[in-house]
C-alpha cells in the first residue's frame, strides 16, 4: 500500500510538471508571436520612415546598415557591421553596403588590406531628417511607455539579454543531433 502512494505521488508531481511545461510553451509561443508581430512592425517602421525621409527602394536591412553607420559616424567593415547587427551571413551586408555607396550614402575607404565604409554628407542630411520624422511620429508615442517600471534603457537591456538567450539557444539547436 506505501509503494502505492509513493507511485501515485510521482505520477501526480510528473503531471504537474508536464502541466507546468505545456502551460509555459504555450506562453511562450505567444511571446515568440508577440515578437514576430513586433519585428514585421519594426521593419514596416524603418522603410516608410526611410521613404518619408527621401530613400526610396532601400530595403528594411538596407536602412539598418545605414542608420547603423550614421548613428555611430566612424568609418566600420563590413564584418563588424554585421557582427554589431548579429547577422551571420557578411555578404548581405556586404550587398548592403553596395547599394548604399551606389546611391553615394555610403563611402569606401580603403585601409590596408580591408575596406572600410563611412556615411557621406548626404546620408548624414538623410539621417538628420529620418531622425527628425522618427521623433514626430514614434518618440511621442513611446512616451507612453516610460514610467518607472518600464522605460527604454531597461526594455533595451532586456531585448539585449533576450537577444542573447535566443543566440545561444540558436547554437545549442544546431549542435543538437
Amino acid at each position: 500500500m506505501a509503494r502505492r502512494t509513493e507511485l501515485s505521488s510521482v505520477s501526480n508531481a510528473e503531471a504537474a510538471t508536464e502541466t507546468n511545461l505545456l502551460s509555459r510553451a504555450k506562453a511562450m509561443s505567444e511571446f515568440e508571436l508577440a515578437l514576430i508581430v513586433v519585428s514585421n512592425t519594426f521593419n514596416q517602421w524603418v522603410t516608410r520612415c526611410g521613404s518619408a525621409a527621401g530613400i526610396t527602394g532601400l530595403a528594411t536591412l538596407d536602412m539598418l546598415v545605414l542608420h547603423f553607420l550614421c548613428n555611430r559616424r566612424r568609418p566600420m567593415r563590413a564584418a563588424d557591421i554585421a557582427f554589431a547587427l548579429s547577422i551571420e551571413d557578411v555578404h548581405l551586408v556586404v550587398y548592403s553596403l553596395k547599394k548604399l555607396v551606389r546611391l553615394q550614402l555610403m563611402a569606401r575607404e580603403p585601409r590596408g588590406n580591408e575596406m572600410l565604409y563611412l556615411a557621406t554628407k548626404s546620408a548624414e542630411a538623410t539621417y538628420d531628417r529620418y531622425q527628425a520624422i522618427r521623433r514626430q511620429c514614434l518618440i511621442k508615442s513611446l512616451e507612453n511607455l516610460h514610467s518607472q517600471k518600464s522605460d527604454l534603457p531597461a526594455l533595451t537591456g532586456m531585448l539585449r539579454l533576450l537577444a542573447g538567450i535566443y543566440e545561444q539557444a540558436a547554437r545549442t539547436a544546431a549542435t543538437t543531433p
